[in-house]
């Protein structure tokens, strides 16, 4: 019996431990899942925190860096638009001055023609009044071979009617014979006719060798 006191005395004492170790196993538990959780719960915090700043930091940052890259653009579109307008600007001058060229050539171009043409009718005008200062010469060169030629007929013409068949003369008095020295002289060309009646005359030796002929006679 007293074993089984002793038995049962250290079976209470054993299930008395057992529960003290249990009650005091499960409140370490819990105290440490209290703490676990309070210290997960502080660490979410803190990593929702540190989360918060970092996206506060980064969309910040986005911010900053959006606003640069769009002062960026616009500073680099105004730039841009600088350079367009200048080059414009240039291409603009730079096709009045070839225009101002041109229109400069073309009138200076338009003035030369007008001179030449100018000089070409003062010459054309010299070169007609040579031409018929030289047929009024060659005209009186004519008239005056013409005349020539006619009282040389008219001299033929007397001396034969003087003659006889014998050649002796019919009337043994002074032979008349008309004198041509009193005739008025005709009008003298100018230099230019001159030398172009000269030139005329050269290319018309057929009716001078013509009145040599006659003369001879």
């Amino acid at each position: 019996m007293s074993m089984i006191k002793s038995a049962q005395a250290r079976e209470s004492k054993a299930q008395a431990a057992a529960s003290r170790l249990v009650a005091e196993t499960t409140r370490a538990t819990k105290e440490e899942l209290e703490a676990a959780d309070a210290k997960a719960r502080s660490i979410l915090s803190g990593a929702e925190t540190r989360g918060r700043k970092y996206i506060q930091a980064a969309e910040s940052e986005a911010e900053e860096k959006l606003a640069q890259a769009e002062a960026e653009a616009e500073s680099l579109m105004e730039s841009k638009k600088r350079e367009i307008s200048a080059l414009a600007t240039a291409a603009r001058r730079e096709g009045e001055r070839i225009i101002t060229e041109a229109t400069t050539e073309v009138s200076g171009y338009r003035q030369w023609l007008a001179g030449v043409i100018s000089e070409a009718e003062r010459l054309y005008r010299i070169q007609k009044q040579s031409l018929d200062a030289a047929e009024s010469a060659i005209q009186q060169s004519r008239n005056r071979l013409d005349g020539a030629f006619q009282r040389l007929e008219e001299l033929q013409k007397s001396v034969l009617d003087n003659l006889n068949a014998d050649d002796t003369l019919i009337n043994p008095g002074p032979l008349k014979v008309s004198s041509q020295r009193t005739r008025p002289a005709l009008d003298a060309p100018r230099k230019s006719a001159k030398k172009t009646a000269k030139k005329a005359a050269k290319k018309a030796p057929a009716k001078k060798s013509a009145a040599k002929k006659t003369t001879k006679r």
